[in-house]
């Protein structure tokens, strides 16, 4: 197996008694990125806002590391290019509303490689979001 330590320039030697030939190569480790338990689920009154945090365990992760957020409907929210080296990321739902807002979100962390060297963490909050009541007038009789 292989680990961190092991990244670097390598060198292979060949030779048949006659000529001998040098070729060299770099290893890159690609540390998978480990997710901090968090975010939180969250349980907010309609209307307010709800902010989630998810954090990539410092020394995982080689970068550049890209986190992105998932809703309950399935959209994809991506930091700007010049954020992707961030290691924690915040996703704000500004007013809350009941229907539209309530669910699983799933914070997603890549590795920015291509597809076949990209690995995935990913960890899951739920947003519960609770209606105020509405007080009806009584018709007097």
């Amino acid at each position: 197996d292989t680990v961190a330590a092991d990244e670097g320039m390598y060198t292979c030697t060949a030779s048949n008694g006659v000529v001998t030939t040098t070729d060299q190569a770099m290893l890159t480790i690609l540390i998978p990125p480990v997710l901090v338990s968090t975010p939180a689920s969250l349980t907010v009154n309609q209307t307010d806002s709800a902010m989630f945090n998810c954090s990539v365990v410092p020394g995982t992760g080689t970068q550049p590391l890209l986190i992105t957020w998932v809703d309950p409907a399935g959209n994809v929210f991506t930091p700007p290019n010049e954020e992707r080296t961030l290691t924690s990321v915040t996703f704000t739902i500004p007013s809350a509303v009941y229907g539209t807002h309530e669910g699983v979100y799933r914070c997603n962390a890549t590795l920015d490689r291509p597809p076949a060297l990209q690995r995935t963490a990913y960890v899951n909050a739920t947003l519960i979001i609770q209606v105020l009541p509405v007080v009806a007038p009584v018709n007097a009789v």
